[in-house]
C-alpha cells in the first residue's frame, strides 16, 4: 500500500490464498453497480473505513 497523490494505491499479485476479496467478485460487483464502500463492507463485514490522511 502507498499514498500518493492524495490516493490510497494497493498493489497485489499471485492467485490469492482464497480468503478475502475476490478480485474477479470485486470487480463484478463493481461492474454491476456497487461502490468501494459496499464491496468492502461485503468483503470485510465489521470493519470501519477510516480517512487516514
Amino acid at each position: 500500500m502507498k499514498i500518493s497523490g492524495g490516493k490510497v494505491i494497493f498493489e497485489g499479485y499471485g492467485r490469492g490464498h482464497g480468503v478475502g476479496m475476490s478480485q474477479y467478485g470485486a470487480n463484478a460487483y463493481a461492474k454491476s453497480g456497487w461502490d468501494y464502500e459496499k464491496i468492502l463492507k461485503h468483503y470485510y463485514s465489521g470493519t470501519e473505513l477510516k480517512k487516514l490522511y
